[in-house]
C-alpha cells in the first residue's frame, strides 16, 4: 500500500469535498483576480495579522515586513507604520529598535 498523502492524513480535510478536477489545478489567474484579491486583503483582519506576525518575527525590520506581507508595496509603508505604532501604543506588540530607531537613510534606500 502506498504512503498516505498529507490530504489523506489530515483530519481537518474532508477529501470528499475537495474538487480535484483539472480545471481547479490549471485555471489561469488573471490580473483582475489578483486585483480583486488585493482589494479584499488590504485593510482586512488577515492583513493586520500578517503585518503583526512579520513585525514580531523580524523585530520591526521594515524591509522584511514589506516583503512578507502579501500585496505590500513601498506605498504601504506609511500605513503599516501607523498601524504598527497604534499596536505598540496599545501594548499589543513589543517595541523594537529596528522599527522605532530606523535611520532616514534606510527609509530613503527602500524608496529607490
Amino acid at each position: 500500500m502506498p504512503p498516505m498523502t498529507e490530504v489523506e492524513m489530515s483530519p481537518s480535510v474532508d477529501v470528499g469535498e475537495v474538487d480535484f478536477s483539472e480545471r481547479n489545478f490549471f485555471e489561469n489567474i488573471t490580473s483582475k483576480d489578483i486585483k480583486t484579491f488585493e482589494d479584499k486583503y488590504k485593510g482586512s483582519r488577515e492583513e493586520l495579522e500578517d503585518l503583526k506576525i512579520a513585525y514580531v518575527e523580524r523585530e520591526g525590520d521594515m524591509d522584511y515586513i514589506l516583503e512578507a506581507v502579501l500585496c505590500a508595496t513601498i506605498d504601504d509603508e506609511p500605513r503599516f507604520r501607523e498601524l504598527l505604532q497604534n499596536m505598540i501604543d496599545e501594548k499589543k506588540i513589543p517595541t523594537f529598535p529596528k522599527f522605532v530607531n530606523e535611520s532616514h537613510n534606510n527609509k530613503k534606500k527602500r524608496r529607490k
